[in-house]
């Protein structure tokens, strides 16, 4: 069994699509039911980012687009980048709350 670490080493964006697949079928009845549209949005630790994501975000560029008369592609761009670096912030602050409250693993000698 590969790990979701492995997987999104081998192929970024693998883990994401993964969640992302995942989610839609836990929460497809509910959603029907509800007569809700569900869009995950799967990104991995270091920013990949999964199918579903990636739409979103390209929905948001081209609205961004029009809104601003400026490149659909730019600000897809800088919707993903905006993403990442947020999700990257997270991930050290949570690094940096675990190391301060003493929980951080070892470090190698």
């Amino acid at each position: 069994t590969v790990s979701n670490i492995q997987a999104a080493r081998l192929e970024p964006g693998a883990t994401a699509k993964k969640l992302e697949e995942q989610k839609k079928k836990k929460h497809a009845q509910d959603c029907v039911i509800n007569q809700i549209r569900f869009l995950p949005f799967g990104m991995e630790t270091f920013g990949a980012l999964g199918e579903d994501a990636k739409g979103i975000l390209k929905r948001l560029g081209a609205a961004l687009a029009v809104e601003r008369q400026s490149n659909q592609i730019e600000e897809y761009k800088m919707l993903s980048e905006s993403v990442s670096v947020a999700c990257m912030r997270e991930v050290a602050e949570g690094i940096r709350n675990m190391h301060m409250a003493g929980d951080a693993p070892p470090d190698d000698p």
